[in-house]
C-alpha cells in the first residue's frame, strides 16, 4: 500500500512538477505595531541613554572638585531632570507601543484566494 508520499512523489516524477505542501498550525498569532510610536520609543530611550552619561559625569565631576562649583550643580541637576523625563517619555511610549487595544480574529477559510 503506498503512502501519501510516496504517492506524491510519483506524481512528481510522471509531471515534472513542483508539489509544495504547506502545514498550517491550529493559531498564527501576528501583532502589528505603529511605527511612529516605536520611532519615539526609540528615540527617547537613545537619548534617555546619552543623558544617563551626562548626569553621570557632571555629577561626579562636582562630587569630586574641592571647591565645589555652584555651575556644575545647577548643571548636573538639569541633565538628571532631562534624563528623568526622557526617560518617562520613553516608557510612555513603550506601553503604548506593546499594550495593543485591538484584536481581531479570523480564519484561514475566511481569506480571498487571489489567481
Amino acid at each position: 500500500m503506498a503512502t501519501k508520499l510516496e504517492a506524491s512523489q510519483k506524481e512528481v516524477n510522471s509531471k515534472k512538477d513542483t508539489v509544495v505542501e504547506i502545514r498550517f498550525p491550529d493559531k498564527i498569532s501576528i501583532e502589528l505595531v505603529q511605527a511612529n510610536e516605536l520611532r519615539h520609543y526609540e528615540v527617547f530611550t537613545w537619548s534617555a541613554s546619552l543623558l544617563a552619561t551626562i548626569a553621570v559625569g557632571f555629577w561626579t565631576t562636582y562630587f569630586t572638585t574641592n571647591p565645589k562649583s555652584g555651575q556644575l550643580l545647577w548643571t548636573a541637576i538639569a541633565a538628571s531632570i532631562i534624563f528623568v523625563v526622557s526617560l518617562g517619555v520613553a516608557i510612555y511610549y513603550r506601553r503604548k507601543v506593546y499594550r495593543g487595544s485591538l484584536i481581531k480574529t479570523t480564519t484561514l477559510a475566511d481569506f480571498k484566494t487571489e489567481k
